[in-house]
């Protein structure tokens, strides 16, 4: 049993784990082998980790470069209010939504 299934009490856990650092900040992503999860759908609504949003300088060529990729998108890039930054929402492999923001486009 890995180190992480003792601690979560998952007999016989298989994962992969990638580490992700800037600065003071670390990004964990676990993707768990064994035992396999349910991948159902998941509002953003729900309480738990159910949204992650990511920063880029240039929503427009992310949002194409991962459109020609094959990520299905919920909308194009745009503003929820004048003052809000560019913004789309897409789904990974898992059911879990992801953000863009584009935090350089918002007008001050």
């Amino acid at each position: 049993m890995s180190f992480k299934g003792r601690r979560l009490n998952l007999p016989n856990a298989q994962l992969k784990m990638a580490h992700l650092t800037l600065g003071d900040f670390r990004l964990e992503l676990i993707e768990y082998l064994e035992p396999k999860g349910q991948q159902p759908e998941i509002p953003t609504c729900n309480v738990g980790v159910a949204h992650m949003a990511f920063n880029t300088d240039n929503i427009q060529a992310t949002y194409e470069a991962l459109k020609a990729q094959g990520v299905v998108f919920k909308g194009e890039p745009m503003r929820a209010a004048p003052d809000r930054p560019l913004a789309c929402y897409f789904v990974d492999s898992d059911g879990i939504t992801l953000e863009l923001n584009e935090m350089s486009s918002v007008t001050q």
